[in-house]
């Protein structure tokens, strides 16, 4: 497939993907409180560039489109493994 055409979708699911991280340590932030019970705030920077992040990503990915399919597997998992990490670390700590 010609790089032209897979830039635009390798983008949109680097941004997918990095929202789907970003939720998710959003609300392991979330579920993390000080010694005052007070959670911590939300950090729109933090929730931004790990969007960006994702879509740069997503845009390099298209330019390594031919690498090798255990290589993908290997990365798909380790976002999967990520996402959800964060999510059981967060509801194991909601009270």
């Amino acid at each position: 497939m010609m790089l032209e055409s897979l830039l635009p979708l390798s983008i949109e699911l680097g941004i997918l993907a990095g929202l789907a991280v970003a939720i998710a340590g959003y609300i392991q932030a979330y579920s993390k409180k000080d010694e005052e019970g007070k959670r911590e705030k939300f950090s729109v920077d933090k929730f931004t560039v790990t969007v960006i992040i994702g879509a740069l990503v997503g845009g390099m990915m298209a330019f390594v489109s031919d690498i090798d399919y255990a290589v993908s597997i290997f990365l798909i998992n380790a976002g999967i493994v990520a996402i959800v990490g964060s999510l059981v670390k967060a509801f194991l700590r909601i009270k």
